[in-house]
């Protein structure tokens, strides 16, 4: 009896337990993630890979402003909002976009340069050849985040500019740290 109690157990550990622990940790912990594109550069470089700390979400007052963060573009913004997936199933597309506007903001940009609530925020992370772009100013809703690319390049990064503000149950998480390549290892500020 004790040897076939033995078996299960292991059974059990190896093919139920440790894939769940795997998937709990993946979906609720944290996850390696790509930098697909030049929309985030100086900061991120295409190709990096990230790490995404998920658990943030749980924070009620996550995120802050200037915070590097992985959200799903929204719903019904094509063709922006879908990509083709493994198999080729199409799913939501996954961006990686600085947070500089939340609920309750005011939002302008004039001639490249950001407004929030009618006063101009300094950006010391934002690509030096910014293009000068103006927008309508945008009031966000409740629940409600801007989010731009630190490349201000007009056609190098999309962003709300073009699909608008994204839902808080979007954001996928906090991105804290290059991963690879090694060179690059650090901090994302």
């Amino acid at each position: 009896m004790p040897v076939r109690f033995a078996r299960a157990s292991r059974f059990f550990f190896r093919w139920l337990l440790l894939p769940l622990l795997l998937w709990l940790f993946y979906a609720y912990i944290g996850t390696p993630a790509r930098v697909d594109g030049s929309s985030m550069n100086p900061t991120l470089e295409d190709g990096e890979a990230v790490w995404l700390w998920r658990w943030v979400r749980l924070n009620p007052s996550w995120p802050d402003y200037g915070d590097v963060v992985a959200t799903l573009a929204p719903v019904g913004s094509p063709p922006y909002s879908t990509e083709t997936g493994m198999f080729g199933l199409e799913r939501r597309t996954q961006f990686v976009k600085r947070v500089v506007g939340k609920p309750g903001d005011t939002l302008e940009l004039r001639g490249g340069d950001l407004y929030r609530n009618g006063k101009r925020v300094m950006e010391r992370y934002t690509s030096s050849d910014a293009a000068a772009f103006s927008s309508a100013p945008v009031t966000l809703k409740a629940g409600e985040y801007y989010l731009l690319g630190d490349n201000r390049k007009l056609g190098e990064s999309i962003d709300s500019r073009f699909f608008g503000p994204v839902q808080r149950s979007d954001l996928l998480g906090a991105v804290s740290a290059v991963i690879w390549p090694p060179s690059n290892w650090g901090r994302v500020r």
